[in-house]
């Protein structure tokens, strides 16, 4: 699981596509009245109902709001759900119809959106490309409160996250913890990839490993289980057995004698890692190649077992 982020001023300029595209759609089918209605008054319950440290929040502000602010919406959502239900305006056209259908489904600007947030990889398993060309991509977009049970949150950015289409079906309609806009945790300090050497012959058979995945507690085990990633990552053993055995030749001496020769094509230490060891090493990173964080921790941990050092201080140094 990685960390995401998108900035402030992009989620603005999103917002403002949503809703021009939604007006330019109405204009078209000459129901430019009804559609400022129903925005209007959907807005208005916004700033009548969620109050959020003294004052309303507008449509526009719920759609923009970081995690920590999403979760205070959320709960005033639950307060009064039961007016929530009474917005709407025939049987068809209900206030969940127009976020979901009319504002996400035929109105959110997929692509844009998925651009800002400049990932390759799944960041739900840190397993699987996604990406997006034309009118192709091979992302689905899940919603970490589920829009069915909070529908004001179905076109909220820091509620979308693009995702496998394996880790999607895992996860459904299901809730789990550490929202990976949560800013307070970095991915690192939740969860620690190791493995375990089961038969002698290990270097030559990879099914003599097998990997764990160490859960900082209980919240993001949960996260773990909901998408079955310690029974999934048993199929990269043989990641874990290369690495292994690059953790023996490549020692820091070895490393240090590489920069020193090949230094006029190496600009950093961390460049030679990514060499050896295929991957990315900072966690800014991890979504941009697959297994980023499991190649991470189990480079970490051999080097602290073969040559007591810390490769956090060899590679930036």
């Amino acid at each position: 699981m990685i960390n995401l982020s998108i900035a402030k001023d992009k989620k603005i300029k999103l917002a403002k596509m949503i809703v021009d595209k939604y007006e330019e759609q109405e204009v078209k089918q000459n129901r430019q009245k009804k559609m400022i209605s129903r925005y209007i008054e959907v807005d208005s319950w916004c700033k009548k109902y969620i109050q959020i440290e003294g004052r309303g929040l507008s449509l526009m502000e719920v759609i923009c709001a970081d995690y920590i602010k999403l979760c205070k919406i959320k709960e005033k959502f639950e307060e009064y759900k039961y007016e929530w239900n009474k917005l709407k305006w025939d049987k068809k056209i209900t206030a969940d119809y127009f976020m979901i259908d009319t504002l996400y489904k035929r109105n959110f600007p997929r692509k844009e959106f998925f651009s800002e947030l400049n990932v390759n990889v799944c960041p739900y398993c840190n397993r699987n490309f996604i990406n997006s060309y034309q009118n192709v991509s091979t992302y689905q977009l899940d919603h970490f409160f589920p829009k069915s049970e909070y529908p004001l949150l179905a076109v909220s950015f820091e509620n979308l996250i693009p995702v496998c289409a394996a880790c999607n079906y895992h996860k459904r309609e299901q809730m789990i913890n550490y929202s990976l806009y949560d800013k307070r945790y970095k991915i690192d300090s939740l969860l620690k990839f190791s493995y375990v050497i089961k038969d002698t012959n290990y270097l030559l058979d990879k099914s003599g490993i097998s990997i764990s995945i160490q859960a900082k507690d209980s919240g993001i085990q949960k996260n773990i289980d909901v998408f079955e990633l310690e029974k999934l990552y048993q199929i990269h053993t043989d990641v874990v057995q290369e690495c292994i055995k690059k953790g023996m030749m490549y020692s820091e001496e070895y490393i240090n004698g590489l920069v020193k020769t090949y230094s006029n094509i190496f600009e950093s230490k961390e460049e030679i890692y990514q060499l050896v060891f295929g991957n990315y090493f900072k966690g800014e990173n991890y979504c941009d190649r697959p297994l980023a964080k499991m190649t991470k921790d189990i480079v970490k941990e051999l080097f602290e077992v073969i040559y007591a050092e810390d490769i956090d201080k060899i590679f930036t140094e």
